[in-house]
């Protein structure tokens, strides 16, 4: 997809604003937000090690080439911590199977 500065950061805006919407059902621990959590921690933390691994590699692709660190890879080890928070505190809160 091919995107200028302004869609980007309207397609961020909208989605960081979706899911502050949907902190109300976290705090009541909704059943349904599980797997989007689920979903939200993995991408996090494939963006993560993608900021790292680019910066090792020089480039994104043959076109994109970084002198330096890629955008990004200063904070990737935030990102990687957040998302292994949560990933950590999903299991640890996910509710035991009944026992018959």
């Amino acid at each position: 997809i091919d995107m200028n500065f302004r869609q980007l950061v309207t397609l961020f805006v909208l989605i960081n604003g979706g899911l502050l919407a949907l902190t109300p059902f976290a705090y009541k621990n909704a059943r349904f937000l599980r797997p989007v959590a689920y979903a939200f921690a993995c991408i996090t933390l494939v963006n993560g090690m993608a900021h790292i691994v680019f910066t090792i590699l020089g480039h994104t692709v043959p076109s994109v080439q970084f002198e330096k660190t890629a955008p990004g890879f200063f904070s990737a080890p935030l990102l990687i911590a957040g998302a292994i928070h949560l990933l950590l505190r999903l299991r640890s809160t996910s509710r035991p199977a009944a026992t018959n």
